[in-house]
């Protein structure tokens, strides 16, 4: 084995370390955080967990905001379908 292969940062390794911390802390659930997890993957893929759990809020927080804004757009259609209240 290379050594330029033990500290290979390309993308995809990056992508499998996120990966992985996402699925230990889905099993994890609210036991473990974001950095403590962040620590232990970093450790094994080589990557600095403040790197690794900065890349991981990136990369899922713009999952969850393009969700809010799809959430956003079917609860204004509802709101149109729906009859109006009248004030009592």
């Amino acid at each position: 084995m290379l050594l330029q292969e033990l500290f290979d940062n390309t993308q995809k390794h990056k992508d499998a370390a996120i990966a992985a911390l996402k699925r230990r802390l889905d099993s994890k659930g609210d036991k473990e955080s974001v950095a403590s997890a962040a620590y232990e993957v970093g450790r094994a893929y080589g990557i600095p967990a403040r790197e690794l759990a900065r890349m991981y809020s990136q990369v899922h927080e713009a999952k969850i905001s393009q969700n809010m804004k799809a959430q956003f757009r079917a609860l204004q259609k509802v709101k149109k379908v729906l009859p109006k209240k009248d004030k009592d």
